[in-house]
């Protein structure tokens, strides 16, 4: 690369601020302003700020529940099953004071989790897997003069992350799960009255929050169970938050699943 005066440019990276650039010529050194960061790469960042020590607090807990497994044995867990999606309405500015009405919607999901074998019938159960559901659901703000409606709809591919304990014999046993979801948006739609938006410059694209599920096992083989999801993070994107309108998932899903044992 060549300067306007002839002189040999070489571009190099600072480390001190990665968003900025630093130019050399020959003799002195150059640095330009830092750019502006992406929206997409700010969320990346604080996400995985925010993700760091529940990592580290996780992989403490899958060693110990390594000593609880078969050695080379783990169960693939298969499930499927239906959600009535809600969302929780934060609202002010224009809608302070409005009487909100909040309908569910009902959504499919899907998901594979592996889990460690266990040795004993009783024992710690931990959970890593993947996951597609929809979410969303329909608004009213109403008052005396009017009201506004709002239907949201999302899909998300989820990574789920729990931990728990399994308590029973061979015929039927009982589980219970809590854990966390770090979620990623792969679609959706926004209609507000008959007038739909483009759902990227709405929704946010991460979502993340806790979970609990409980059920039982037949046979060790077949599970039947319920799980709930509670978002903790405004999915309306700050420059679509309508009238200052926020927007927390809310996700009860009953299940069906399929426990397949897998060895190597």
């Amino acid at each position: 690369m060549w300067s306007s005066g002839g002189f040999p440019l070489r571009s190099v990276p600072n480390r001190n601020h990665p968003m900025k650039l630093v130019v050399d010529r020959v003799s002195g050194v150059h640095e330009t302003g830092p750019t502006e960061p992406t929206t997409a790469w700010m969320v990346g960042r604080e996400f995985a700020r925010k993700l760091r020590g529940k990592v580290r607090c996780l992989a403490l807990v899958l060693v110990l529940a390594a000593g609880q497994a078969d050695a080379g044995e783990v169960d693939l867990l298969i499930s499927a099953g239906g959600s009535s999606t809600s969302a929780a309405y934060e609202s002010g500015g224009l809608f302070e004071g409005f009487e909100k009405r909040s309908e569910r919607d009902f959504k499919g999901a899907l998901e594979i989790a592996g889990e460690a074998a266990q040795t004993d019938r009783a024992g710690p159960a931990v959970q890593l897997g993947v996951g597609f559901e929809g979410r969303g659901g329909d608004t009213t703000f109403a008052r005396d003069r009017g009201s506004f409606s709002a239907r949201w709809d999302m899909s998300y591919f989820y990574l789920p992350v729990r931990i728990g304990w399994r308590q029973g014999g061979s015929r039927l046993a009982a589980f219970a799960l809590a854990g966390c979801r770090p979620s990623l948006r792969v679609g959706g739609s926004n209609h507000d009255g008959r007038e739909g938006h483009d759902p990227d410059d709405v929704y946010t694209r991460w979502d993340f929050g806790v979970e609990g599920s409980a059920g039982l096992t037949w046979r060790e083989r077949v599970e039947v169970g319920i799980r709930y999801f509670h978002g903790l993070i405004d999915v309306l994107e700050p420059e679509a938050a309508f009238f200052e309108v926020g927007l927390k998932n809310r996700v009860l899903t009953g299940f069906v699943g399929l426990r397949v044992p897998v060895s190597w």
